[in-house]
């Protein structure tokens, strides 16, 4: 176990460049790991039910479709009835459809309630910390706060968002006991370590 400094990248080059630069200031090209972070949720669907579960408002949309639906296709047929001297029978059916159709999309947005106030939204905690966002991530194990601070200076110079330092063990150029909940990104305030 060591002492692992990283950084996220927008681009496979400019990852690539990094490693180079790494290498160049004498880091070891086996402590040096470079991978994709992929979007949080893209593989764990826990996630994903969770992000469906947080969305305020939703829990309604399911009534209001139905009886939309129900509503439009009695206000629909009842339409159609009127012109059906003018189209034919097939408006009665027509008319049913589009109106439960209409009816449903109607009655789904409106059971949908705007809970933006924040009233029954919950509070994002202080010291939660904010997904991270999808890119290449360059890690190289380190000795010592000097090293990890001139890794930082690497990462920046060529692009790079730095994550906070983190214990893990690089070897081989894998990232062996990576874990995503262990990354955090260093605020944009902070110039360096």
């Amino acid at each position: 176990m060591g002492t692992i400094a990283s950084a996220r990248f927008d681009g496979q080059a400019a990852a690539a460049q990094t490693v180079t630069a790494l290498v160049e200031a004498g880091y070891p090209r086996d402590r040096i790991s470079t991978f994709y972070l992929t979007p949080p949720g893209a593989h764990d669907p826990a996630v994903e039910d969770e992000v469906i579960a947080d969305s305020p408002g939703a829990e309604e949309a399911g009534g209001g479709s139905a009886s939309g639906a129900g509503i439009g296709a009695v206000v629909g047929a009842a339409a159609a009835v009127a012109a059906t001297p003018l189209i034919g029978p097939l408006a009665i059916v027509a008319g049913a459809g589009i109106g439960a159709y209409t009816g449903s999309l109607y009655g789904a947005l409106g059971g949908m309630e705007n809970k933006s106030d924040g009233a029954d939204v919950p509070m994002k905690v202080d010291d939660e910390p904010a997904p991270l966002r999808s890119g290449m991530v360059v890690a190289v194990m380190v000795d010592g706060e000097a090293a990890a601070s001139r890794a930082d200076a690497l990462f920046q110079s060529n692009g790079g968002t730095p994550f906070s330092p983190t214990n893990g063990m690089v070897s081989g150029g894998e990232w062996r006991d990576f874990d995503p909940k262990r990354l955090a990104q260093v605020p944009q305030t902070e110039s360096g370590r």
